[in-house]
């Protein structure tokens, strides 16, 4: 995976959705010391961490991620935040 992209209606909701996907980025990136696994635990992933590979069907494409798929998204040293990756659309 190179990018995640979401178009937001108004600047205002950049602020919130911005934290709340650099904690969806440090459980993709498998950071255990930036989320709490309570928070992630589904069926699929039962302790909370994404430590196995899922499949999403889309049509008749399958889609295969796992925290692999997310190697090249890396934390800016001086902010700790996911940068390179996030972009704001309006």
């Amino acid at each position: 995976m190179l990018a995640l992209v979401e178009c937001k209606r108004t600047p205002d909701d950049i602020g919130d959705a911005f934290v709340k996907y650099q904690h969806l980025l440090a459980w993709f990136m498998g950071d255990t010391l930036r989320y709490q696994p309570d928070v992630f635990k589904s069926s699929a992933f039962p302790n909370g961490h994404f430590d196995s590979r899922y499949h999403y069907k889309y049509d008749d494409v399958t889609f295969e991620f796992s925290q692999q798929s997310f190697q090249h998204f890396e934390r800016d040293a001086l902010s700790g935040y996911v940068l390179l990756c996030v972009c704001a659309c309006f």
